[in-house]
């Protein structure tokens, strides 16, 4: 897995979430070649190959992850997925690209990760599958 630095004043971090927030002062988050600044108020969130565009924090979702809760609100299901199977250690390959973008809210418990992607699986009617415990593939 690429290594993260996160450098800078007072900040929360919360592992093995990708997600980095600053609640006072300002930080840099630094993974491979890419770069962002999060001041207070703002988060990133990032994955193996990427580092996603610095957002407003919206307290209420920031403190429901604190309390091990990921309350997604229009989200990609892509991005929902991956977020839940970052908490197991794994990436994800979507093999129904139609269904990676479809909008997704809901809450799920980030504490059992596992049960949350058969639930948020069984909804959307997708398949599972897990592949020598570091890849998950949706179909």
């Amino acid at each position: 897995m690429p290594s993260s630095k996160l450098t800078g004043s007072s900040c929360r971090c919360r592992r093995p979430g990708p997600d980095h927030g600053s609640p006072s002062g300002k930080a840099a988050v630094l993974q491979g070649g890419d770069q962002r600044l999060v001041n207070a108020g703002e988060r990133v969130t990032f994955s193996e190959s990427r580092i996603n565009s610095v957002e407003k924090i919206d307290a209420r979702l920031a403190d429901a992850w604190r309390n091990g809760q990921l309350k997604a609100r229009n989200l990609p299901l892509s991005e929902v997925l991956e977020r839940l199977a970052d908490y197991r250690g794994q990436r994800v390959w979507m093999m129904n690209e139609q269904a990676a973008y479809q909008r997704i809210s809901g809450d799920f418990d980030l504490d059992h990760p596992a049960q949350s992607l058969e639930r948020l699986a069984a909804d959307q009617q997708l398949r599972l599958h897990n592949l020598l415990g570091h890849w998950l593939i949706v179909r």
